[in-house]
């Protein structure tokens, strides 16, 4: 029987899942290398923090895993609606305007029997993401958050 989960796909560019190094020095002068996780990946950790049992995936439109082998995954694990999220900045780049709709449109009649919902525009046009970003540089800047 298909579930009526709805999966969460994050759409991004490459640059998006490379991983963030940093170089620490320690008390006794040692260099350490912490890698962090790619800010899409820390993205999905939260959402399934906060959506449990909800299916995440990341997606890039180039190198690596990509939107038509995740649909495969989902529709094999029974799943009928999938929500695609670009996680993009800025609304005026060529990946918002025309590649991800294109993509989803293609996967879309690869996998007729998976509703894809592409949410429209780049979330960083959303006002809570705004709000985010607003505080984190005021921060990094020592200055005090928005009242």
């Amino acid at each position: 029987m298909k579930r009526l989960i709805i999966a969460t796909v994050l759409i991004v560019a490459l640059a998006a899942c490379e991983r963030t190094t940093k170089e620490v020095t320690t008390t006794n002068n040692t260099v350490e290398i912490a890698i962090e996780p790619p800010p899409v990946d820390a993205t999905a950790a939260l959402m399934r923090t906060h959506a449990p049992g909800t299916p995440v995936r990341t997606a890039t439109l180039e190198h690596g895993r990509g939107l038509a082998e995740i649909a495969a995954e989902l529709a094999a694990a029974g799943l009928l609606r999938v929500a695609v999220i670009p996680l993009f900045l800025s609304p005026g780049g060529r990946h918002i305007k025309r590649d991800v709709p294109a993509l989803v449109n293609s996967v879309q009649q690869q996998f007729p029997t998976l509703s894809l919902r592409l949410s429209p525009g780049a979330i960083g046009t959303d006002a809570p993401v705004l709000e985010a970003l607003a505080r984190a540089a005021l921060r990094r800047a020592g200055l005090s958050e928005l009242s």
